[in-house]
């Protein structure tokens, strides 16, 4: 429902939210297994931690932090179909990726020239963590009904970008199994450093209570998902995978 005859209606609003379950996960890239302190002859190319001696490595899921998102808004909708509107959303919360344990997959882990002859095509690594921001703007297509009174439930969906500027030491940790991979203290590669720039989709239903005239406070829960790549993550490279993201957000509006 529609309210008939309605004006313009621009607004404004503000959110802060409450980010979970969220992920990197379908990760693949080019792992070499080998850092610049790797100097003992069962690495080929510990000389050259770049060059990547298993390529299309396969990843389990890194997990991401649970952490508050901060955002802004700013929205229209139309007179002649008051129901329906755009908006363009801004928001910025900082999912540290957890230290964790993360398998890593490959056929040529079998390979013995490679100082892994322990008939396994797959290690598990001790994972040390990484801080990580995202910044996060999207435009939005929204539906709302008007025809509860005070009460304003919508939904939203549309295109996102996604920054993330990931940071953090080198240290991946000790290799867990089989532990005779890497020493016991774990070993260092190049400090992170990376922003990367990504698309996805946001997706959103919320509903609103009119506290007045022009304010109006709301909750919401948001879906969101992003494709991720990042050049360069301690001894992995040219990992691809996808990002997903749930969060609920409280929400003040002023309506003009």
């Amino acid at each position: 429902m529609c309210a008939k005859y309605a004006a313009a209606e621009p607004y404004v609003g503000v959110a802060l939210g409450w980010q979970f379950d969220q992920k990197f996960s379908d990760l693949e890239g080019d792992e070499s297994m080998n850092y610049p302190t790797a100097a003992s002859g069962i690495y080929p190319n510990a000389m050259n931690p770049q060059i990547a001696l298993y390529p299309d490595t396969k990843y389990t899921d890194m997990n991401l932090q649970y952490t508050l998102a901060y955002g802004v808004r700013g929205g229209y909708y139309f007179k002649s179909v008051p129901c329906f509107g755009a908006e363009l959303e801004f928001s910025y919360s900082r999912p540290k990726i957890l230290k964790q344990n993360v398998k890593l997959t490959h056929p040529g882990f079998n390979d013995s020239t490679k100082g892994l002859g322990l008939g396994q095509d797959s290690t598990t690594e001790d994972q040390d963590a990484a801080k990580n921001q995202l910044f996060l703007l999207s435009l939005n297509c929204l539906y709302r009904y008007q025809g509860f009174g005070k009460i304003t439930p919508y939904i939203s969906t549309g295109p996102g970008l996604f920054i993330f500027r990931i940071t953090g030491t080198g240290h991946s940790g000790v290799t867990t199994d089989p532990p005779r991979i890497a020493d016991p203290i774990g070993v260092d590669g190049p400090k992170i450093y990376q922003t990367t720039a990504n698309f996805g989709m946001c997706s959103k239903a919320g509903v609103e209570y009119n506290i007045t005239h022009n304010w109006g406070l709301g909750v919401e829960y948001h879906f969101n998902w992003s494709l991720v790549r990042i050049s360069n993550f301690r001894s992995a490279s040219d990992i691809d995978g996808d990002y997903w993201a749930q969060s609920v957000n409280l929400v003040l509006q002023r309506h003009f």
